[in-house]
């Protein structure tokens, strides 16, 4: 029989055994703002990320495009150039699922049609 995550006592009620199941995780989760993108499909493994965010100069783009995306993609992948007017970069990308979950830790979502 499998064991339960975390243990209810009597003075626990619901919110409390999952507050402390998750507490942990929670506290993982950066605290720097959220970027919202769209990802647009362009060929079988390539795609181009459009931030709808604004951001505030072209260094700020740059930044996040090399340190947030560029920390998201595996060992194959390759990020494309980038394009400050449309605020946009062309991605090459085996696993696009992998690379959706990652962008959760560099505080990025992904705005859906």
């Amino acid at each position: 029989m499998a064991k339960p995550l975390c243990r209810r006592t009597r003075t626990q009620g619901p919110a409390e055994s999952i507050e402390a199941a998750l507490g942990s995780f929670m506290l993982s989760l950066p605290s720097k703002p959220w970027k919202k993108v769209k990802i647009a499909q362009l060929g079988e493994q390539e795609y181009r990320i459009t931030f709808i965010s604004p951001l505030e100069s072209e260094a700020q783009f740059l930044e996040v495009v090399e340190e947030d995306l560029g920390s998201s993609i595996g060992e194959g992948d390759r990020l494309g150039e980038s394009d400050w007017p449309s605020r946009s970069v062309t991605l090459t990308i085996a696993d696009l699922a992998a690379f959706k979950r990652k962008l959760i830790y560099a505080s990025i979502m992904i705005e859906t049609a």
